[in-house]
């Protein structure tokens, strides 16, 4: 499969590679596509995140240059009512998407997971959560196998 595309504009997601958030994904938009059209820049793109601020300006969103081998198009919205126990699946902290495990369920809506990278059992209520799905030579992959 060859270099995904991606436009100006577009929501992606970013793979951190950093120690400590690694496996962990971001929403960013592409904000300039590629930076050239030849050589080693032509991998990388600029993008601006949704939720992480300018260390540096911290009112503004943080813009960073990211190779596209760490980049993903936003997941299709697949909204759940409900999850199992044992089930895999994405929960929104500190600012990215990270994998893990639904180990309980506390009440309406609320649910314990363990997360891959960390191995922490954290509460974590509906709307923080999604099914996991993996990019997988182009295509999104759920459990079942397909999307």
């Amino acid at each position: 499969m060859g270099t995904p595309h991606f436009v100006l504009g577009q929501e992606v997601e970013v793979r951190s590679i950093e120690n400590g958030f690694r496996g962990s994904w971001y929403p960013a938009t592409i904000f300039q596509t590629p930076l050239k059209l030849s050589g080693p820049e032509s991998n990388q793109v600029e993008i601006e995140y949704a939720s992480l601020l300018d260390p540096e300006r911290a009112s503004k969103l943080l813009r960073e240059i990211a190779l596209i081998c760490n980049l993903r198009p936003k997941p299709p919205d697949m909204s759940n009512e409900s999850f199992r126990l044992g089930e895999e699946v994405d929960v929104y902290h500190n600012d990215g998407w990270w994998k893990g495990v639904v180990t309980k369920f506390l009440k309406k809506e609320m649910y314990t997971v363990c997360l891959d990278s960390t191995g922490e059992e954290i509460d974590f209520g509906m709307l923080e959560l999604r099914s996991h799905l993996g990019w997988v030579d182009g295509s999104w992959i759920g459990a079942d196998g397909q999307v």
